[in-house]
């Protein structure tokens, strides 16, 4: 089996960025899309061998999964209209914020610097929908060999006393040793999962324990990747294009939000606002562990169909695994 080739410069051959470290704007195969335009058909076609039965495992949690919602979200809404005497059943959805459950950010919704977003782009183009929405995505549609990497099983291991809720930041070095414990490697044009156990995590939790997570605001707690311009540099240098978890941000959090620590502070302001990569938070991600660990066998072909919403800032994941 071939494996893909790295078309484009490692992470320190990137172009410095004026508000630190590295940027990926000036990649032909990124602009508009950002890190998923290194997914080439080639790349898709060798994705497919790592779908080996056929078995399909839904990544998708409930829409109203995390309630109360958090960051101050409102709760969704669903009701359901009854018409022609009972024959035809319409539903409506109301409150729906996209990032309340399994979701994708797309490039408009974190910047690389206040007012500067992927592709050197300002706050006005995001505003007019013309740049950076979920809508790049949704036309053609997400597909690429996915790789999970049990982060819960290896910080246990490794560390001991590990709990999801709690701030923990997890190092390149604990990323790679669960890899190497899986026998897994990463390829260039891989959308990388981590199991991280937040959402088990969370589920276990009781009304009152809930209401608290909610009422933390942006202080909320929850293990991640660590907030290292080293965590930027492996996953491109690794070829990730994408990375999603099962956690409410991915990267550890709270972040660092203080001018001081930008852009690795708040990790987000790295991955998606210089280098273009896709982030996926709040993941449904224990079946696929299960099923991945029973096989002996982490990669997976990985399919996500965005909703197609002009300058949408995110959007429901509608993401499958394929075994």
């Amino acid at each position: 089996m071939s494996t893909p080739q790295r078309p484009v410069p490692r992470y320190d051959d990137l172009p410095l960025s004026p508000y630190g470290g590295r940027h990926a704007w000036d990649l032909p195969q990124c602009a508009g899309v950002g890190a998923l335009g290194l997914i080439d058909d080639q790349t898709r076609l060798e994705a497919l061998r790592s779908a080996r039965t056929g078995e399909l495992v839904s990544l998708n949690a409930a829409l109203d999964v995390i309630d109360p919602p958090l960051f101050g979200r409102a709760r969704l809404e669903h009701s359901v209209e009854t018409k022609r005497e009972g024959l035809v059943l319409d539903d409506r959805v109301d409150a729906l914020y996209p990032q309340v459950s399994s979701q994708w950010d797309a490039l408009n919704h974190i910047g690389a610097h206040p007012g500067v977003f992927f592709g050197g782009t300002t706050l006005e183009q995001q505003l007019s929908g013309e740049v950076n929405g979920i809508d790049v995505w949704a036309r053609s549609g997400i597909a690429g060999r996915g790789v999970l990497v049990d982060m819960d099983t290896a910080m246990r291991q490794r560390h001991g006393d590990y709990g999801p809720g709690e701030p923990i930041a997890m190092s390149v070095e604990d990323v790679q040793a669960a890899l190497t414990a899986q026998q897994t490697t990463l390829r260039f044009g891989d959308i990388l999962l981590l199991y991280t156990g937040y959402l088990d995590w969370y589920l276990g939790l009781d009304g009152d324990a809930r209401a608290a997570v909610s009422q933390a605001g942006p202080d909320v707690t929850a293990a991640g990747l660590a907030h290292t311009e080293d965590t930027a540099r492996f996953l491109w240098d690794s070829g990730v294009t994408a990375v999603a978890a099962d956690s409410l941000g991915v990267e550890v959090w709270p972040p660092d939000r203080s001018p001081e620590a930008r852009p690795f502070g708040f990790l987000h302001s790295s991955l998606i606002g210089h280098l273009g990569m896709a982030i996926g938070e709040l993941w449904e991600l224990r079946d696929l562990r299960e099923r991945c660990r029973a096989r002996g066998a982490w990669d997976f072909l990985l399919v996500s169909a965005p909703m197609n919403l002009r300058g949408g800032i995110g959007s429901p994941a509608n993401v499958v695994a394929m075994l």
